[in-house]
């Protein structure tokens, strides 16, 4: 799957989301900070977003249930409405990641988010990865693009 430019863009600058669930037949949405992994082997290609997530949490919970998730990023802007701001909703499946894949993510994790430092070391907190199976594309009106 390659994707826009633009949709790279966001996926790549914006840090905070709102993260999407499913609990039972329900769906729950809660705020995540995100951080986005460049694909190493295709430029235009996803990546995959990494989340730092405690087990307390109710969305943590749901993941583990059933990882079918998405992500909404939305470019701020002090100009625009939230309707008309750039965004990019990001669908796909969010795991545990093995801790063998952490001791990098934990550096670049702290370089992003500087006051994680402070629950990093927590027991009930780990990371996740998101596996991109869609990217959802909005530059504004009439600027729409679905990546599958």
């Amino acid at each position: 799957m390659k994707v826009s430019a633009e949709a790279l863009e966001i996926m790549e600058t914006v840090s905070q989301a709102a993260l999407a669930t499913r609990q039972g037949e329900q769906t729950y949405a809660s705020a995540a900070a995100v951080l986005y992994q460049k694909n190493a082997i295709e430029a235009e290609g996803p990546g995959c977003f990494h989340l730092f997530l405690s087990a307390l949490a109710r969305h943590t919970r749901n993941l583990l249930a059933h990882p079918q998730a998405s992500l909404l990023l939305v470019k701020p802007s002090s100009e625009t409405s939230l309707s008309e701001s750039p965004r990019v909703t990001v669908q796909g499946l969010i795991l545990p990641l093995e801790p063998s894949r952490q001791p990098d993510l934990r550096a670049r994790y702290l370089a992003r988010f500087p006051r994680a430092s402070l629950y990093l070391d927590l027991p009930d907190f780990r990371f996740f990865e998101m596996k991109i199976l869609e990217v959802h594309w909005i530059g504004g009106f009439g600027s729409v693009k679905t990546f599958r």
